[in-house]
C-alpha cells in the first residue's frame, strides 16, 4: 500500500505537467483569436455611419412627406386608428351587422323595394323633364348648355319631385313595415353627426389614395375641384342662382338618394341576399357609379363616393334609421361646398 501510493504521488505531478504543456501548444495566441484588425474596424465604422445615414435620411423623407400634407397623414393615422377601433368593438367584423340584428324588409318581396326606387328615380327625372320642356320652353336639350338660372330651376324640379315620391313612398313603406329602418327620427341627427366624424378620416384617406394612384396612372390633375356643382359655385360666387344649385346639392339631393340607395335599393337587396354587406357594397357601387354616369365626377372621386356610400350603408344597418345616413350625407355635401368656396 505504502509503495503504491509513492508511485501513484510521482506519477500524478508528471501528467498534471504534460497537460499542461498540452493546453499552453494547442491553445491559440491571444492576438490570433479575436482582436479586429485596423481595416475591419474602419469597416465596421463605415457601415454604422452608412447605416445613420440612410436612417436619418428615411427621418428627414418622412417629416418632409408628413410636412408636405399633414392634413393627409393626420387622416391617414386617424383613419387606420378608426377601422382599428372598429374591428374592436365588433362593428366592421364579418357578421357583425347580422349578430347586431338586421332590419326586418321581409314584409315585401326584393321586387316591391326595387319597384319603389324605379318610382322615386323617375319621378325626379320627369319632374326635371316638365319644368325643362314647359317652363324652360325647350330651351336647351344638354345641361352645359343652360344657363345657370336655367340649371338650377331644372335641379331643384327634379329634386322636388324626388321628394314628393320619396315621401308617400316611405310613408307607405313604414306602415307595412314598421322594423325596415324608414323611419327618420330627429334624435338620430346626433347620432348621424357621430358617424360622419367617423368616417371622414376614412373617406379622406381613400379620396387621397385613389387621387393619388390616378395621378401616377395619368398624370396631374386639372382642377383639384371634382364635382361641376361646386365648380359652378366657385366661377359664380355673386350669384344667387349658384347658391340655389348648392342648396339643392346640400339638402335636397342626400334627402332623395339616402331614399334612394339606403333606404329602398339597399333594403330591396338586403331581402333578396339576406346579407347585409353584400346589400351595403353593392349598393354603395350603383351609387358610385350613377354619379360617375350622371353629373359626371373624375375616375378617382368615384373611389371616395362609394367609401361614403359604404359608411352610410353601414350606419344604416347598425342604428336602422334613415335619418342617421342623410346627415351624414348632408355634411359631406356642405363640408365639400364650404371647402371649394374658402
Amino acid at each position: 500500500m505504502i509503495a503504491s501510493r509513492v508511485g501513484t504521488e510521482g506519477i500524478t505531478p508528471r501528467i498534471v505537467g504534460l497537460a499542461a504543456v498540452l493546453c499552453l501548444v494547442l491553445t491559440p495566441a491571444p492576438h490570433a483569436q479575436a482582436a479586429p484588425t485596423l481595416a475591419q474596424t474602419t469597416e465596421a465604422g463605415r457601415a454604422v455611419d452608412a447605416a445613420g445615414g440612410a436612417a436619418a435620411k428615411a427621418v428627414d423623407g418622412a417629416t418632409a412627406l408628413v410636412g408636405a400634407d399633414p392634413y393627409l397623414w393626420i387622416s391617414v393615422i386617424l383613419a387606420a386608428l378608426v377601422l382599428l377601433g372598429l374591428f374592436i368593438g365588433d362593428v366592421i367584423r364579418p357578421g357583425s351587422p347580422r349578430r347586431a340584428g338586421l332590419r326586418d324588409t321581409s314584409p315585401h318581396p326584393a321586387f316591391i323595394w326595387g319597384a319603389c326606387v324605379f318610382l322615386v328615380y323617375a319621378a325626379q327625372q320627369v319632374g326635371g323633364a316638365i319644368v325643362a320642356e314647359f317652363v324652360l320652353a325647350g330651351a336647351a336639350r344638354g345641361v352645359a348648355a343652360l344657363t345657370l338660372r336655367q340649371q338650377a330651376l331644372l335641379a331643384l324640379s327634379g329634386y322636388l319631385a324626388g321628394l314628393a315620391a320619396a315621401f308617400i313612398v316611405v310613408r307607405l313603406l313604414r306602415i307595412s313595415a314598421p322594423n325596415s329602418g324608414l323611419a327618420a327620427r330627429p334624435r338620430d341627427v346626433g347620432a348621424g353627426v357621430l358617424c360622419f366624424l367617423l368616417a371622414l378620416p376614412v373617406v379622406n384617406a381613400a379620396a387621397a389614395g385613389a387621387l393619388a394612384l390616378y395621378q401616377r396612372l395619368a398624370g396631374p390633375v386639372e382642377s383639384a375641384i371634382a364635382h361641376d356643382t361646386l365648380q359652378k359655385l366657385v366661377d359664380n360666387r355673386s350669384d344667387p342662382w349658384a347658391w340655389a344649385l348648392a342648396a339643392a346639392a346640400v339638402i335636397a339631393a342626400p334627402i332623395v338618394e339616402e331614399v334612394l340607395y339606403r333606404g329602398l335599393l339597399q333594403s330591396a337587396l338586403l331581402r333578396l341576399t339576406n346579407r347585409p354587406w353584400v346589400a351595403v357594397f353593392a349598393s354603395s357601387a350603383i351609387f358610385a357609379l350613377m354619379h360617375r354616369l350622371g353629373a359626371p365626377v373624375p375616375w378617382y372621386a368615384v373611389a371616395t363616393i362609394f367609401v361614403l356610400g359604404v359608411a352610410m350603408g353601414l350606419a344604416f344597418e347598425r342604428t336602422k334609421s334613415l335619418a342617421v345616413p342623410i346627415t351624414m350625407h348632408v355634411l359631406f355635401n356642405a363640408m365639400n361646398v364650404a371647402m371649394a368656396v374658402l
